[in-house]
């Protein structure tokens, strides 16, 4: 067991994550093929898959990578882009499957841009404080806020639940991980690797609610 540990740079944030995404590969799957049965446009589906695929394969590439300083700043800024690209891609199928007319076309503009705008920063510069990035991953996430009344509304408490749920979640892992507070065996159990557990959950719950989108245009 030992050896096949020492492979990692971090085992259990690669791991956990390499695990998310033979998860979303899977989900991806039951997701693509129940669009078909129907008779659902595959593309929402698609781009939250891929989007929260990228997110998983970076971050578990990153921690697993054991390289130089260089090679690894390079995969640490790839890793915190691609949590933009799974915010974006997250809210994509939401929008396009839950939503019409000027809410559906704002929101999307407004979140693609921002998550665009995210990955050029984090590009650009990776030294953020990890309490400012935080709080923007957590804002840009909570916007999902604008979009409740149409679930409301619609009475698609399964959809409102799952992602608030989710959202929670995320939440919850986002206060830890940006203020390194539960922390319990640094390095090899500690706040950062309980940030994943969270984003395996958070990710679960929104990846339940895009299944429940599907009966809107069946």
């Amino acid at each position: 067991m030992r050896p096949f540990w020492n492979l990692f740079r971090e085992p259990i944030n690669s791991l956990t994550h390499w695990f998310g995404a033979l998860k979303t590969l899977i989900i991806l799957g039951v997701l693509l093929y129940l669009a078909g049965r129907f008779g659902v446009s595959p593309w929402p589906f698609l781009i939250f898959g891929l989007c929260t695929l990228s997110l998983y394969v970076s971050s578990a590439t990153y921690h697993s990578f054991k390289g130089s300083p260089l090679v690894l700043e390079r995969l640490r800024k790839m890793d915190h882009s691609a949590i933009f690209l799974m915010i974006a891609g997250s809210f994509t199928p939401l929008l396009l499957l839950a939503t019409s007319g000027t809410l559906r076309a704002v929101l999307l503009i407004v979140v693609w841009t921002l998550a665009l705008s995210g990955i050029g920063l984090k590009l650009w510069t990776m030294k953020m404080p990890r309490w400012i990035s935080t709080l923007i991953y957590l804002g840009m996430g909570w916007m999902a806020v604008f979009i409740v009344p149409s679930l409301w509304t619609a009475q698609r408490w399964d959809v409102l639940f799952w992602l608030v749920l989710g959202g929670v979640i995320y939440t919850i892992g986002g206060i830890i991980y940006g203020t390194k507070r539960l922390n319990p065996v640094p390095g090899v159990f500690g706040f950062h690797e309980i940030w994943h557990l969270f984003v395996l959950g958070g990710s679960s719950a929104h990846f339940i609610m895009v299944l429940h989108l599907i009966p809107l245009k069946a």
